[in-house]
């Protein structure tokens, strides 16, 4: 957000998004359609999928999310 003066993948943006939500890194899951925002945040620690532009990735991303909140 312009406020803060950070962007995506920026691990400072994701930092001050927990610090200000009260969470960890380990109770997040995000999903992203760009890889490098997915890199950003392995970075802080925070679980991440990857989902492509198309619906037939629809289940792969789904399977992801379920591993990470087993």
């Amino acid at each position: 957000p312009p406020e803060v003066g950070l962007r995506q993948p920026a691990a400072e943006l994701l930092s001050l998004s927990l610090e200000r939500l009260g969470l960890s890194p380990g109770e997040v899951v995000i999903v992203y359609d760009a890889p490098g925002n997915v890199a950003g945040a392995e970075v802080v620690g925070i679980r991440s999928v990857l989902f492509g532009p198309t619906r037939g990735e629809l289940p792969a991303a789904i399977a992801a999310i379920d591993s990470h909140l087993g």
